[in-house]
């Protein structure tokens, strides 16, 4: 019997790569040749080594390389590397398939809407006062979803102080000021919603209802993550 299997590759050892490598693995019709990130020391290199994948800690530079052993690459990296990604899985035949939360979001907002893009620095709260000021100018904010964030991939003992630092602006200062900011405006009108997504406690609730029973969580184990495997 042929085997008929696609040959699959993984860029990213986070997370939700961790989590789709466990998926791969159980597919009857994908082959996972290997797991490139850019951490050597990841927990997710780690559990493909224990599992007899291939990895490699060179990221990118080692999928370029290797591009004749892959026909699909799921790219579970940051968006800002996607650009140059796909320029090269692009010129090379390559089906890639985008799988950060930027990238889904993407194909899941609704066609025929009346939106506006402004891009800023959340930790600085001069920053967020004059992007509330200017829109509320334009157009009344009746709802803020308060979800800015960032991921920094490091093992917790070997964290840099600017890391930690950075990632509790980003998640705890910028909560406030935009919270704040937008609030004032709202306060005015006598109206208006603010949601403050915590990502820990949103992936609880996310992951205790019938909604996820088709995926596993790497980290909590509401479902057994990917150690139910």
């Amino acid at each position: 019997m042929n085997d008929q299997r696609t040959n699959v590759a993984i860029i990213g050892s986070g997370e939700i790569a961790t989590d789709l490598m466990c998926k791969v693995l159980e597919a009857e019709g994908l082959s996972l040749a290997f797991v490139a990130g850019r951490d050597p020391k990841s927990r997710g290199l780690a559990i493909a080594k224990e599992r007899g994948i291939e990895t490699s800690a060179d990221g990118f530079k080692f999928l370029k390389a290797h591009s004749d052993a892959y026909d699909i690459v799921f790219d579970a990296t940051f968006a800002n590397a996607h650009v140059e990604h796909n320029a090269f899985f692009s010129a090379s035949g390559k089906f890639a398939v985008d799988l950060t939360p930027a990238g889904i979001c993407m194909a899941c907002v609704p066609s025929g809407i009346d939106a506006m893009a402004r891009q800023i620095d959340v930790t600085q709260a001069d920053a967020v006062a004059e992007l509330a000021r200017e829109l509320n100018e334009e157009r009344a904010v009746d709802i803020l979803v308060n979800k800015a964030g960032i991921a920094i991939v490091t093992d917790f003992l070997d964290t840099p102080d600017d890391v930690w630092t950075r990632t509790m602006q980003v998640y705890s200062d910028a909560a406030f000021w935009c919270g704040r900011e937008f609030g004032r405006h709202m306060a005015k009108r006598g109206a208006g919603s603010i949601v403050n997504i915590g990502s820990i406690a949103s992936a609880v609730l996310f992951l205790a209802s019938d909604a996820a029973s088709y995926c596993t969580a790497t980290i909590l184990t509401v479902d057994g993550g990917y150690t139910s495997w």
